[in-house]
């Protein structure tokens, strides 16, 4: 045997069965302790890695136990579930496993099994559960919740509305994550359409996930984000989509819009939409300026394409030299109205999607925008509406 290696380097896997994993139960959660990091108070009753975020005085990390653990693989908490997870996997795990049993992300039911949740709000819940693919949002502050089905299989759709933002997230509730949802804000007397894009979902854990901690009214301990702990704001951290309410006052003239979450499939065929969606973006570029055209949108003699800042300051056509005119492009103006543009602060977090005259209108309330010096803002171009 090679002296440097650890003598643990030579055994295989050892699988710990449900009767073995019984003597070892987190005294906060009363699930098998081998999530990290293990901490005890007194080497007999020990602390899972779950339930970190729980205040106790379990503060001795079992490093020890931890190594030995690391060579072992576990049976899922859950009986009907046949499932063997290795070392640092189990939370991983824990978090897709269908069998697992929830507390009703609505707050006031008993436990159920997280494959049976379509069929819970269906009989309990059913004013909160009348969508597919799409739903409609409620638009009253405070916290909100809806079910809504993709093929079939359940998204949950969390929401809140203060007087300032409104955030939203889609969790997959036993679902795949492969898939992406949007958020729409309309105005049906004006048709004027905003776009966010969302993402994809992620797993609901009712722990992160509650409507109590969301609302300002969960005091669980074993809930991360409650008001139990000096970080409940933090709630609001990880809602994957944020709207600053000025900036539908500014777009619509008004916060009183319509709502609407839309799950859509995340594949080749919706790539191979954006790459020509993108290409046909590229196209809607004034020649001189290198900005998004949008209406009106002049011409010259022979046909080419130029934005109504630019003729104002030209003479002749900056791609062929022919003379401008006064001629509206307008099939190319319908066009140009309806390619959805990101804005600039994408790269600092922002999701809005627009228009190009609804972009220019957002990025100048953009609660993305990064901070900049007074010359730098003398040197950014500046758009009028």
């Amino acid at each position: 045997m090679d002296s440097k290696r650890n003598v643990l380097d030579y055994i295989s896997k050892v699988r710990l069965t449900p009767i073995m994993a019984k003597h070892f139960k987190c005294i906060s959660c009363n699930k098998h302790v081998f999530v990290p990091p293990i901490t005890t108070m007194d080497g007999r009753k020990l602390k899972c890695g779950r339930c970190s975020s729980v205040n106790t005085d379990y503060k001795t990390r079992l490093y020890g136990l931890e190594k030995l653990a690391s060579y072992m693989e576990f049976p899922c908490e859950v009986d009907l579930c046949d499932a063997i997870v290795p070392w640092g996997k189990v939370t991983d795990h824990e978090r897709v496993c269908s069998y697992r049993t929830i507390v009703c992300p609505m707050g006031n039911c008993d436990e159920y099994p997280m494959n049976t949740i379509t069929s819970h709000f269906k009989r309990y819940h059913k004013h909160y559960f009348k969508c597919v693919n799409e739903c409609y949002l409620k638009t009253t502050f405070g916290a909100h919740l809806k079910l809504i089905l993709f093929k079939g299989k359940p998204y949950l759709i969390f929401s809140y509305i203060n007087n300032d933002d409104i955030w939203v997230s889609v969790y997959a509730a036993g679902a795949s994550t492969d898939v992406s949802f949007q958020v729409t804000f309309q105005d049906k007397k004006t048709e004027r359409v905003m776009i966010f894009k969302g993402g994809k979902p992620v797993h609901f854990q009712e722990e992160e996930h509650c409507l109590g901690c969301l609302g300002r009214k969960c005091n669980l301990l074993t809930h991360k984000k409650s008001l139990a702990y000096s970080n409940h704001s933090a709630v609001f951290d990880d809602m994957m989509v944020r709207i600053n309410t000025q900036l539908l006052v500014k777009v619509f003239g008004s916060k009183l819009v319509n709502c609407k979450v839309k799950i859509t499939e995340s594949d080749s065929a919706e790539q191979d939409d954006q790459h020509n969606y993108r290409e046909i973006s590229k196209m809607l570029v004034c020649p001189s300026c290198d900005q998004p055209l949008s209406a009106p949108i002049y011409s010259c003699e022979t046909g080419h394409s130029i934005c109504a800042f630019c003729k104002e300051k030209l003479t002749h056509c900056p791609s062929c030299e022919h003379q401008l005119t006064d001629l509206r492009c307008l099939p190319l103006e319908a066009i140009a109205q309806s390619i959805h543009l990101f804005c600039c602060n994408r790269e600092h977090g922002c999701s809005f999607v627009g228009n190009r005259n609804e972009r220019i209108a957002h990025e100048n309330v953009c609660i993305a925008r990064p901070v900049m010096s007074q010359n730098e803002v003398n040197n950014q171009p500046l758009y009028i509406v």
